[in-house]
């Protein structure tokens, strides 16, 4: 079930905030469900804990770059 999948991951997200695989996997959960903007908000989250995390600016860019939002994945990796 999608709700506890979601659940899970955010309690251990909130257990080990600087783990990044619970917070790509959290995004991807998300935009796989079509939920673009909730998958955008979970990275800029994860980006703001993990300020340095490579991984996560590339999902945040990839998440604009398959949306086709140009401008927004330029911004992202600025």
């Amino acid at each position: 079930n999608e709700t506890s999948r979601d659940s899970v991951l955010q309690q251990a997200i909130a257990a080990v905030p600087h783990a990044e695989p619970l917070w790509l996997r959290l995004a991807k959960e998300k935009w796989l469900r079509g939920d673009v903007e909730a998958a955008r908000a979970t990275l800029a989250k994860a980006r703001e804990v993990n300020p340095e995390s490579e991984p996560l600016f590339l999902a945040a860019a990839k998440i604009e770059w398959q949306e086709r939002n140009f401008d927004g994945d330029a911004e992202v990796l600025r």
